[in-house]
């Protein structure tokens, strides 16, 4: 019988390795769920990513818009300037 074993092939057979995710705290494989649920996960998971790149985005506009703000408070005039133009108005008024 030892012999039958040395000689006998086995096929290699590939076991998926558990995938676990938590839901509600409870710890579940996601290749044993149904695949309906197994979907769902995949379209939370796309969400989730194309969220992530949208704060990316939303991040950088605020930056932009941040830039452009403080160049528009630089190129305003200075309160100096504001007061010079004021007194020269109210002299040839």
């Amino acid at each position: 019988m030892t012999d039958e074993v040395e000689d006998a092939e086995f096929e290699e057979v590939e076991i998926p390795e558990p995938n676990i995710i938590i839901i509600d705290e409870k710890p579940y494989d996601s290749n044993a769920l149904s695949p309906k649920a197994q979907y769902c996960l995949q379209q939370m998971q796309e969400i989730s990513e194309k969220q992530e790149k949208l704060k990316y985005r939303l991040d950088r506009l605020q930056m932009s818009r941040n830039g452009f703000a403080q160049v528009l408070k630089d190129e305003l005039p200075k309160e100096e300037e504001v007061k010079e133009d004021e007194s020269e108005t109210e002299d040839t008024g």
